[in-house]
């Protein structure tokens, strides 16, 4: 059982990697009203107050103190052409960490067919990181 959960909420997500070996078709897939974002993997996912833990069908724990870079908005892998409205409603939130080797994991949280709570997650986190 995890104490202080701060946030919680589903989640889709991938490795920078996993993107890197997507087709330019599924890039561009999210364009269409009926298909979710650019993904791999989905579950749910909560912030404590060192942690972050994704839960689902690829479980992953990532601590706070293993964060290099906090980013939202796209870039080569994650394009604002991969998603509906060309990212008027929500940007992907990009966490790069260092755990046993450096990775990039791309986050859609709580999202709703229309918007996601990417901006709420990353306001939250970088207060939290600035306080370390």
């Amino acid at each position: 059982m995890l104490k202080n959960i701060l946030l919680k909420g589903n989640v889709l997500w991938a490795y920078d990697s996993e993107l890197e070996n997507k087709s330019q078709m599924n890039r561009f897939a999210g364009l269409f009203s009926f298909v979710k974002p650019l993904h791999q993997h989905k579950g749910e996912i909560i912030l404590t107050d060192n942690q972050i833990v994704i839960s689902g069908d690829y479980p992953v724990s990532i601590s706070l103190a293993s964060i290099d870079q906090l980013f939202l908005g796209f870039d080569e892998f994650y394009s604002v052409g991969s998603v509906k409205n060309w990212g008027v409603f929500w940007q992907p939130l990009r966490i790069k960490f260092s755990d046993l080797t450096p990775r990039k994991i791309y986050l859609v949280i709580g999202y709703n067919g229309i918007s996601a709570q990417n901006k709420l997650w990353y306001d939250t986190l970088k207060e939290m990181l600035s306080q370390r």
